[in-house]
């Protein structure tokens, strides 16, 4: 009978909000307006239901909410995350972009997210929430496998693969290979020098909303009739469950579960409950899947599937115990880009799937190289902060006589470990302001361009801070290592300090090589228009030098070639002369760029003359 047999499908429920760090607003808007609200619902469901289930993905907003909460509430939290009942999924900073986030960066932003899991909860995501990023990467598994996940949920690809597109007015052969060939999971092996780099993959065979179902609209092909559970949406095409409409309300439901598990190779199925910012309104929410939970499972024997509140986890749990893992494919090392959308009225106008997502791969261009330019300045921050710290530590240490050395292993308020941390503590807080803004940037709506203009103008302002402060970081740090006897040396970021040198002064200009091989780089300095330099290395050699001033205006720049040796600095001086001394052998040479025309040199290489 149908009652002792396995069930038909078995419905693992995941409720979730998507929550972007910045889009139509800000992070801050974002913050205030709906993510505290949704938390703090959320949480107080959990507690009071234990059938209840909820993951969270998006840490810049979790850590602000985590510290406004008392002791009590974090308690209680912590108790409902041990016992698996909220999950952190994903848990990067944000969801990173794939396509145009450098990989350090990404790399960060995870650091930034796991970093506070790991020290508030003592534990490390194993699942990857990759579900609204514009198209998934190959860089995505190599990265994603080292940072420790086991299992990688994917959701933006090409639409053409995911639903069959085979009705008038859209006809296109060969669409919903992923549903024929029960493919949206998979191992996806992506680097063929690093085939241990294999991460099983799945697909969402829909989209990352509640469930909805659309039919062909008679009087109108170009505009479907939809319906659907999302119960904090339009009511009209959600409606909320009843007592009257629960038993036609259920049968739809298992429809859809019984259709969309046809494209797996087992009888488990995934069905996320949410959308973007959901649970505002978390007691509608959870009230209507409840009702939906209890009529269906009261009445396996007619509909032969199970519901239950679930993470992502329990989902492939299940699934590895009940599949063998050869049953799933192997997919190589390819990416799913240009992600892209088969608009009815798209195919209607242009007889193909015109909706290309490739804009934001070189949409404002600006913020991009911003963005990019504050990762390296990050890096030099990071770099100087670990010296410095060994630095300090040294210093403590050297102060020990070697009888009382065993207090370094000691965490006592006098031993250098604590005196070290303290220290490292207050200079930590001037990074962790770029950190968290750079983490921000990898957003798959912010380096990607893809947010409202007032918004992007917040990265950027998000950015600039972050800059100010670690730029005091750099100048603190330098001051002491370029010290001596003790005292600080006054040191300055100041671009634009060269251009206010009266003559006969000399100034130390510092360079750092943050990369692990060494350098060769031509320096270019502001200075006045009316400045004659020489340049000095640390042992007093002339440094050949040029001064080149622009087409139009008075500014003016100092060029010259500084070699450094990996993760080093070096100091060179800047002379600022006069008189006399204008003839010196070595002085800077000026250059007028309005002076260079098109006859006056070539540039040429054995391909291109």
């Amino acid at each position: 009978c149908l009652a002792q047999q396995q069930p038909l499908v078995d419905v693992y429920l995941v409720a979730h909000s998507h929550c972007d760090a910045g889009w139509l607003k800000t992070v801050d808007e974002y913050y205030t307006s709906e993510v505290r609200g949704i938390l703090t619902q959320v949480f107080h469901h959990v507690s009071a239901d234990q059938n209840k289930k909820f993951s969270w993905s998006e840490i810049v907003f979790f850590k602000r909410w985590w510290l406004e909460q008392s002791p009590a509430t974090q308690l209680q939290f912590k108790k409902l995350v041990e016992d698996k009942r909220i999950e952190f999924i994903g848990a990067g900073w944000v969801q990173n972009d794939e396509a145009i986030a450098y990989y350090n960066s990404v790399i960060d932003q995870l650091t930034e997210g796991h970093q506070f899991i790991l020290d508030t909860f003592g534990i490390t995501p194993k699942i990857a929430w990759q579900i609204d990023p514009f198209g998934p990467s190959t860089v995505t598994p190599i990265l994603f496998q080292e940072a420790g996940y086991r299992y990688l949920v994917l959701n933006r690809v090409d639409e053409r693969a995911k639903t069959v597109f085979r009705a008038p007015p859209v006809d296109i052969p060969g669409s919903g290979n992923l549903i024929r060939e029960k493919r949206f999971e998979f191992w996806w092996q992506a680097s063929k020098s690093l085939p241990e780099s294999c991460l099983f993959s799945h697909i969402l065979d829909t989209f990352y909303t509640s469930p909805q179902i659309c039919w062909p609209n008679v009087t109108n092909p170009i505009q479907s009739i939809c319906t659907g559970f999302d119960f904090e949406a339009d009511s009209g095409i959600n409606p909320a469950i009843t007592p009257e409409n629960i038993a036609a309300r259920a049968d739809l439901f298992v429809n859809i579960c019984k259709s969309r598990s046809q494209s797996y190779v087992h009888n488990k199925l995934m069905v996320p409950m949410g959308h973007d910012f959901a649970y505002r309104n978390a007691s509608l929410q959870f009230t209507n899947i409840d009702y939906l939970i209890s009529y269906i499972n009261a009445n396996y024997a007619r509909y032969g599937i199970t519901l239950k509140y679930a993470t992502p986890s329990e989902y492939f749990e299940a699934v590895f115990k009940s599949t063998p893992s050869p049953q799933f494919p192997l997919v190589g090392a390819s990416d799913f880009y240009p992600y892209t959308l088969c608009q009815m009225p798209d195919y209607a106008n242009y007889n193909t799937c015109a909706s290309y997502w490739s804009g934001y791969y070189t949409s404002y261009p600006e913020l991009k190289r911003y963005s990019r330019e504050r990762d390296a300045l990050l890096r030099v921050g990071e770099l100087l902060y670990s010296f410095s710290g060994a630095d300090d530590f040294q210093q403590k240490q050297s102060l020990i006589s070697p009888s009382s050395s065993k207090q370094l292993h000691q965490s006592t308020p006098s031993s250098p470990h604590a005196a070290v941390a303290s220290l490292s503590s207050s200079r930590f807080h001037l990074l962790r302001e770029l950190r968290e803004a750079s983490a921000v940037m990898t957003h798959h709506d912010a380096i990607t361009g893809t947010s409202k203009v007032y918004v992007l103008d917040d990265y950027h302002d998000m950015l600039s801070n972050g800059t100010r402060a670690v730029n005091e970081l750099i100048e603190q740090i330098m001051a002491g290592m370029l010290g001596r006897n003790g005292q600080l040396a006054d040191v300055t970021v100041d671009g634009e300090l060269m251009k206010h040198l009266p003559p006969g002064t000399i100034t130390p200009v510092t360079f750092f090589n943050p990369l692990a091989w060494p350098r060769t780089e031509m320096a270019k300095m502001n200075i006045s228009d009316k400045q004659d330099l020489m340049v000095y290395d640390a042992l007093g050699s002339v440094v050949p030098s040029q001064i080149m001033a622009e087409a139009a205006g008075t500014e003016r720049h100092l060029f010259f070639p500084v070699t450094l040796p990996p993760l080093a600095y070096g100091t060179y001086f800047v002379a600022s002369i006069g008189g006399e001394e204008t003839m010196l052998e070595g002085r800077a040479s000026v250059v007028h760029a309005d002076k260079l025309r098109a006859d006056s040199f070539t540039m040429d290489n054995p391909y291109y003359r």
